[in-house]
């Protein structure tokens, strides 16, 4: 259940290549098909596979080597019980700097 205004997260994508979590959550959204995204600053966020779509336009080690990373606009609602709801992508902008990918 959502509850609250809608609140806005703004920060450069961080590229996880291997998800290792293990959680109640993560298995309900990735059920649901939900994707996980990580947002510099914030918890692990999930999103739709059209958004996680402009959140990874290609392999994180292709953006390496063409020197770009993805900064974007989510919205998210906080959740009854702690939390965030399935994040929404407003807007991406390319930065020419190097992305953060992690294994």
């Amino acid at each position: 259940m959502r509850t609250g205004a809608w609140r806005k997260i703004e920060g450069v994508v961080l590229y996880r290549v291997v998800e290792l979590e293990f959680s109640f959550r993560h298995a309900l959204e990735c059920l649901r098909g939900g994707k996980p995204v990580r947002i510099e600053g914030y918890p692990p966020l999930y999103v739709s596979k059209a958004d996680y779509a402009k959140l990874w336009p290609e392999s994180p080690h292709a953006m390496l080597e063409k020197g770009y990373a993805i900064k974007a606009e989510l919205r998210v609602k906080p959740l009854l019980f702690g939390g965030l709801s399935r994040a929404e992508v407003v807007s991406t902008e390319i930065l020419h700097v190097e992305p953060c990918v992690s294994k």
